[in-house]
């Protein structure tokens, strides 16, 4: 495996993402997500990639452990022979096969006598129509509907784009939101700081929600491409009563007009954050795999 070269995972690598797009776009999973693991790769700067031509390869350390996300391929029938390459950069490394975030369809294509699949709840990721998302339409959106409109009825309010300038007032709101105890905050600090140093050339999406000048909640996304948008915060001052749905319609009119689904990942098995992710009624809860060698 001497002739795959891997560098580290910069802001280069998204020319690489973008080479593979058009077999890659019709993958819902976040780990497709170059703005997803740009951002990530804040927390231990360990991710590495490789173009090897007809498809390229991830890997970050985690844990101690190497682990190999999907590789992005130039068409679909290339997965046995990327896996395959993998198991060979593992054998070079001396760490035992591990890849991550394959749907069920892909692990159809790998042999069940070689291989191990599992999946784990957990790490689903919640995918919803941005329909559902822009209009909160019907019987079952009538809680999240009533939310909005009292925040919009009780408040001096205002939505726009983010700017530089509010900086300051988005960290703050995330540092009151962490000091409430949440859990994971520490380390999702330096991935907030990440997107905020570098929104413009990741092509994020900020949306700030004010009330009377004040910031009450924001949201960071992206969309990848015209089927998939992907949230990756959204943060409120509960003290505002229906922040959090305003704040989450009001950005999804804006950024998600021209795309069809919403990945906002998975709960981590959080039991609080699992019931409002299912609370807005997610068009497909999206099962990854874990692949190991038998």
């Amino acid at each position: 495996m001497k002739n795959l070269d891997f560098k580290n995972f910069n802001i280069d690598a998204k020319g690489i993402y973008e080479k593979y797009a058009s077999a890659t776009q019709g993958f819902l999973g976040w780990e497709y997500s170059f703005a997803m693991t740009f951002l990530w790769n804040a927390l231990f700067k360990k991710t590495k990639i490789c173009d090897a031509g007809d498809f390229a390869l991830i890997y970050t350390e985690y844990n101690n452990k190497t682990v190999f996300y999907p590789p992005l391929l130039k068409n679909a029938d290339l997965l046995t022979e990327a896996v395959k390459r993998i198991e060979g950069l593992c054998a070079d490394f001396g760490c035992a096969l591990d890849l991550r975030g394959l749907t069920q369809e892909q692990t159809a294509q790998l042999s069940p006598d070689a291989y191990a699949f599992s999946s784990c709840r957990n790490d689903s990721d919640y995918i919803y129509l941005a329909s559902d998302l822009i209009g909160l339409s019907g019987k079952k959106f009538h809680a999240k509907r009533n939310f909005v409109s009292r925040f919009v009825q009780k408040y001096d309010y205002g939505f726009r784009v983010y700017a530089p300038s509010d900086r300051e007032g988005v960290l703050n709101l995330y540092n009151a939101w962490r000091n409430g105890g949440h859990e994971n905050a520490g380390s999702e600090e330096k991935v907030l700081l990440c997107a905020l140093d570098n929104y413009r050339s990741l092509n994020l999406d900020i949306g700030v929600l004010t009330v009377s000048g004040k910031i009450a909640a924001f949201n960071i996304s992206c969309a990848e491409n015209p089927l998939l948008a992907h949230t990756f915060f959204e943060k409120a001052d509960t003290s505002f009563d229906g922040a959090y749905q305003a704040v989450n319609q009001f950005s999804a009119r804006m950024f998600f007009k021209n795309v069809q689904y919403v990945n906002r990942q998975e709960d981590m098995g959080i039991e609080g954050l699992r019931k409002a992710k299912l609370s807005y009624h997610p068009a497909i809860i999206l099962d990854k795999y874990r692949v190991k060698r038998k």
